[in-house]
């Protein structure tokens, strides 16, 4: 038998082999999902990544599924084949990727990741304005990106050309892709444009027909940790956690998976059980020092009074100014630098100002800063 027809045999039986896989140009995701494996799952080439952690497991309608995983697909879709579609206010910056499962609505025990690339011809000055879209309708591409139904936002690997946002297995099959924001905001004159702006275009943040330099409200600052973060929102069919925030109130969902997670505590109740939030008062500085404090799992002074101390060395014309349950915080978000203090002509740091309100303006730049450390944006 000769070396030429034994050759010729190996490829026909790899070929062979290859097809009893499935595998074919539209197919791209899934081998790593026939190893019962939900760590990683890619594509061929690579251009959108799902990760799990390895103790993540499948739930279908509401019973573990131990043993199965489903079958996750990628078909890629050019966008210039799209791109005739009038879009509102957002461009392609990345092809259509589909992702489905085999059968019905799965979802996973715990949130994974799913990475894409996005056009390397995108400038690096602009990738701010970058953000995840999805939608369960492929025709659906001219819809924009609005928080509530298909933005994800998503954390920008400028120098890999990737943006990550957490990840669930979403129906059947969902259509995901990186879009550009287009739009020109109002505030671009205002020093705390270049903090917005990557808030604004992920919807991260509210500022539509709002003063960017009014005072933010707890609701608003709940809305924005949450989105920012990328939490799982919460059914909107629940007991709300305090006695003044309403299942008709716009930012229902979004202020109880705040309260959930621990990001925001309520006030003492007043002839009610249940603690009162009052969403639509202004932010203080302290409370937001609290929050931040929290959420970053910062380290937290357990002696008050030393805790005093330490500010007034700090801030010398603020004496005793901070409350005792937000001076821990406060000293915490400060040595992390994420909220700063007013400086003097000097340029020493002199007033915190922790019963001042919050601006907007103010409230980006510290949740800029502090989801740019987590990698959140």
């Amino acid at each position: 038998m000769s070396r030429r027809f034994l050759s010729f045999m190996t490829v026909i039986i790899c070929f062979a082999f290859i097809l009893s896989l499935g595998i074919n140009t539209r197919l791209n995701i899934g081998e790593a999902a026939k190893k019962l494996s939900l760590t990683k799952i890619e594509s061929s080439d690579k251009k959108a990544i799902i990760k799990c952690s390895k103790d993540t497991f499948i739930i279908k309608d509401g019973v573990r599924v131990d043993g199965e995983i489903p079958t996750v697909t990628t078909e890629v879709y050019f966008s210039q084949t799209v791109n005739n579609v009038v879009y509102q206010n957002h461009t392609f910056a990345s092809d259509v990727f589909k992702i489905s499962v085999s059968d019905g609505v799965y979802r996973l025990s715990e949130q994974g990741e799913l990475t894409l690339t996005y056009h390397k011809n995108i400038s690096q000055l602009v990738t701010d304005r970058l953000s995840v879209w999805y939608s369960e309708k492929p025709d659906n591409f001219n819809s924009g990106c609005t928080p509530k139904d298909n933005c994800l936002g998503g954390y920008v690997n400028a120098s890999k050309n990737t943006i990550t946002v957490p990840f669930q297995l979403r129906g059947e099959e969902v259509y995901y892709a990186v879009l550009l924001d287009q739009r020109e905001p109002t505030f671009k004159n205002d020093w705390s444009y270049s903090y917005v702006l990557p808030l604004w275009s992920k919807e991260i943040m509210k500022t539509s027909n709002q003063n960017i330099n009014e005072d933010i409200k707890r609701r608003e600052f709940a809305y924005l940790m949450v989105r920012g973060l990328g939490l799982p929102v919460i059914e909107e069919n629940i007991e709300s956690t305090f006695s003044d925030v309403y299942k008709d109130n716009e930012d229902f969902a979004f202020i109880e998976t705040a309260a959930r997670y621990g990001i925001i505590h309520g006030f003492p109740p007043e002839g009610n059980d249940k603690p009162a939030f009052k969403p639509d008062d202004s932010l203080t500085r302290e409370q937001a020092a609290v929050i931040i404090a929290r959420i970053a799992n910062l380290k937290i002074q357990t002696d008050i009074e030393k805790c005093q101390k330490d500010l007034e060395k700090i801030f010398k014309e603020e004496k005793q100014e901070f409350s005792a349950w937000a001076a821990p915080a406060v000293l915490a978000v400060y040595k992390a630098k994420f909220i700063e203090g007013d400086k003097n002509e000097n340029g020493k740091v002199v007033s915190f100002r922790p019963k001042d309100y919050l601006k907007r303006s103010e409230a980006a730049k510290i949740s800029y800063l502090f989801l740019k450390k987590l990698k959140k944006i």
